[in-house]
């Protein structure tokens, strides 16, 4: 009896594991109670098949999991770096990058390398500034720098509704209304103001959508879900996808059966898409990861391109994230690629709307809107409900957005619909095409200026300069009242500037800008000549 009762145990034990089919299960048990001092042979090769299980991932994909350039997360241990946990409390944090920067490891040395420049761009007093609050003679949302009021020419608010009034009521409304927060997980109930607010949500793009407290949450729901749970997938990252993109894609790949690659291509160059697809062929479903636009250059994602492609490739879908296009563009503010995406799905005029429901998009309402959170924009409602299952944030997190941000999600989409953003938008454009003008005035003798510049609220401005000189640069320009954004690794491949403008950007503090800028380069150069 002690051994029937071992065999049975050992035998429900295989087939909880998934080693045992339930046939080959129902036969175990029939050769067990017909009391066969041993197992059928068909059993013991059953326990053989316990160190290789039935339902292995699938085939190793052409490149191995990560490219070379991949990044990859940090080990906790490297003997390099000590023996101990916690060897990165071992110092100052500017002497255990040097370490890092001396380490075999190829991995840690290339992200001390890119790292380095912000960690030293902070400590000059460039980086991760701390404003103070606005004084009482203050415009609403100004400025301020110890005791300077600053010309705004970094921050993302691209429609100027920071302090929007129509925000400040709709808060007041909902939190009367609804409390301050709905906690509970999902799985056992639904926050009733969240699902108005979805609601509209889907309204204003069309599609079924799923609220998150942050575009980057919205894609980890996607990438948990759908891409970690197909067999049969890989992933392609654009080389100007942001990095949170690229951190989630190859973290993901490294604990599951995802084969990932960089791309290191330009939007205008598909076809080298498809020269990474070929390497792929083991692959049934190839996700294309990309920004719909790029927050550094203002850089936008070629749609229609990418349409005829997929109409070549059926096995081609492609995964945007559009937090820097949301609100500024498209109508409504709904963004450049769900807009087209939506007109393709619309009409079967040129023959995309199959390609088109293979787009996912996840939107921010963070930026563009100047509310809080984002949106995964699902192609079907089948799609949604398996996010809404398989995706731990939607199923079992209470981490929920707050009655305020919905609030403010809630009004923007009212905006959308009432015409409102529209009409920002068209302010906005009168203040891009200022911007480029004043652009080409006043650095045109200074530097190479494209022959077209796109119609964006982002302007990048490359600098041939060293750290150091970048840093001086910067920091006059805060001096003289002026904040812009600083730019370098990794986010871009040399230093530069980033200037953003909204509609409450005047004329003024353009000029302003570029005849700092103009005297501060002139006498750079004629330092160094």
């Amino acid at each position: 009896m002690k051994s029937l009762a071992f065999w049975l145990i050992l035998t429900f034990f295989a087939y909880r594991m998934r080693c045992l089919s339930p046939l080959t299960m129902g036969l175990s048990l029939v050769a067990l109670f017909a009391f066969f001092p041993v197992p059928h042979a068909f059993v013991v090769r059953s326990w053989v098949r316990m160190l290789r299980p039935r339902s292995l991932a699938v085939t190793e994909l052409a490149s191995s999991n990560v490219t070379d350039d991949a990044p990859m997360p940090l080990p906790l241990l490297d003997e390099d770096l000590g023996t101990a946990t916690g060897w990165w409390q071992q110092g100052d944090l500017g002497s255990v990058i040097q370490k890092m920067a001396r380490t075999r490891n190829a991995k840690i040395r290339l992200a001390a390398m890119m790292y380095y420049p912000q960690h030293h761009a902070a400590e000059e007093g460039i980086l991760r500034l701390e404003p103070r609050k606005c004084d009482q003679d203050d415009a609403p949302g100004a400025l301020r720098l110890g005791d300077q009021r600053m010309i705004d020419l970094g921050t993302l608010g691209y429609l100027g509704l920071t302090n929007s009034e129509r925000y400040r009521r709709a808060i007041v409304e909902a939190l009367d209304k609804y409390g301050a927060t709905f906690c509970i997980s999902p799985q056992w109930m639904r926050d009733p103001f969240a699902l108005e607010t979805t609601h509209l949500v889907e309204t204003v793009f069309g599609r079924p959508a799923i609220l998150a407290k942050s575009c980057s949450i919205a894609t980890f729901h996607f990438f948990s879900s759908v891409i970690k749970y197909d067999p049969h997938v890989a992933v392609i990252i654009d080389a100007d996808a942001h990095e949170s993109l690229r951190d989630q894609a190859t973290s993901l790949a490294q604990v599951e059966h995802s084969s990932v690659m960089r791309g290191m291509f330009d939007y205008q160059e598909l076809e080298e898409l498809v020269t990474k697809m070929k390497n792929l062929s083991g692959a049934k479903t190839i996700w294309y990861v990309a920004d719909g636009q790029v927050s550094l250059t203002g850089e936008q994602i070629p749609v229609r391109p990418l349409l005829e492609l997929q109409k070549r490739h059926p096995e081609l879908w492609v995964f945007c994230d559009d937090a820097h296009g949301a609100g500024w563009s498209g109508k409504g503010g709904i963004g450049h690629a769900p807009e087209l995406v939506l007109q393709e799905a619309d009409t079967n005029a040129e023959g995309f709307a199959e390609e088109a429901n293979r787009w996912v998009i996840a939107t921010s309402f963070s930026k563009g809107f100047a509310a809080d959170g984002g949106a995964l924009i699902l192609p079907d409602q089948q799609t949604k409900e398996f996010v809404e299952l398989f995706s731990p944030f939607s199923r079992a997190m209470c981490a929920r957005l707050p009655t305020a941000d919905l609030a403010m999600i809630h009004e923007a989409m009212k905006m959308s619909l009432d015409g409102t953003i529209d009409h920002l938008q068209a302010e906005l454009h009168e203040r891009i095409n200022y911007l480029h003008t004043a652009y080409r005035r006043h650095l045109k003798h200074l530097m190479d200026i494209p022959l077209e510049i796109s119609c964006r609220p982002v302007l990048h401005i490359p600098l041939d300069m060293e750290l150091d000189e970048v840093i001086r640069l910067v920091k006059e320009l805060h001096n003289r009242g002026i904040f812009v954004a600083p730019t370098g690794p990794p986010a871009a491949a040399g230093l530069g500037l980033r200037l953003t403008v909204q509609p409450t950007t005047t004329h003024n503090d353009i000029d302003t800008f570029f005849t700092t800028i103009a005297e501060l380069l002139e006498r750079s150069v004629g330092k160094n000549t």
